[in-house]
Formats: C-alpha cells, structure tokens, sequence
C-alpha cells in the first residue's frame, strides 16, 4: 500500500509546487496548512452520517474549505492555499487509508488490480485538473481551479472507494 500512497504524495505534492500555491516557504508553513482537530471532525461528522447515501455524501465536498475561509475578512492568496491544504490533506488522508483497507480485503491478484486502478485514477484526475487550471485565463486562479478540482476529484474517489467498503463488509 505504501505504494499508491508514495505515489499519490509524491504527484500532489509536485503539483501544488508547479502550480505555485505553496511557494518556497512550505516547509514554515506545513503545520499551519494541516487541518485543526475542528476540521478533521467536521469532516467525519459529515461523511459519517448514518444511512448516507453517495449523493448525500457528495454535500461533504468543501465543508472545511468553507469553513476555515468563515473567519476570513478579506481572502487572499494566502488564506485561500492554507484552506485548499487542508481540505485536500484530509481527503488524501481518507482515501489512503480508505485504499489501504480495501486492499486488505482482497485476494492479492484483486489488490493488484485495486493499486493498478488507482494509479489509472491519478493520472487522469491530474490531467483533468491540469486542464481545468489551464482553461482560466489567470495564473494565480488558474492554480486555485486546479488546486480545487483535486480536492472535489479526491473526494468523490473517495466516497466511492467508501462505498466499496460498506458494500464489501455487507457480504
């Protein structure tokens, strides 16, 4: 497992570089850009509601990004990269886990073909948000759009590979 993760870190991790949200300064900004313990609740408040339907869980896709831009007066470039990370660090954060759990479950020729499909996964959903950045016309929200449709695509892989779960352990 610790193979889609690498993989997955390493990729978002040289995306967000060459999209320019984190700048060189990530390393003094790395705890200020993870989520606070009130984030990471509000998030499994969210997906963790009883007898949730995928559809339903969609509406879980930008709660924290929403909420930690609430206390911001004036958005700026900065506020909006710390709430970007942060919501994009919990639903990595799931999705790993999610990933590592299903995995688990499976016979090893059926986890192969679950890192195969993930790694498929990635490189379209990075194409496509590649994309998406590069249909706005300006750089800095370009990278937003970019840094955005990885949080929503991340998410929804994740409430699938949800799904999967619940599904598998109903059997």
């Amino acid at each position: 497992m610790g193979y889609i993760k690498s993989i997955v870190n390493s990729l978002l991790i040289c995306l967000i570089f060459s999209a320019g949200l984190l700048g060189n300064s990530y390393a003094q900004e790395s705890a200020f850009l993870q989520p606070s313990q009130e984030e990471r609740q509000l998030m499994t408040d969210c997906v963790e509601q009883e007898n949730l339907i995928l559809s339903q869980m969609v509406g879980c896709i930008g709660k924290v990004y929403s909420h930690c831009n609430s206390g911001v007066t004036s958005p700026n470039e900065k506020a909006l990269k710390r709430c970007v990370s942060k919501e994009q660090a919990l639903w990595r954060e799931r999705l790993d886990t999610q990933l590592e759990q299903l995995i688990l479950l499976q016979t090893k020729d059926l986890g192969l073909q679950v890192k195969e499909a993930q790694a498929a996964w990635l490189e379209a959903m990075l194409l496509n948000c590649r994309i998406r950045g590069q249909l706005n016309n300006f750089e800095k929200q370009g990278a937003l759009a970019e840094a955005l449709c990885i949080n929503k695509m991340t998410a929804i892989r994740s409430l699938v590979v949800q799904e999967l779960l619940k599904n598998r352990s109903m059997k």
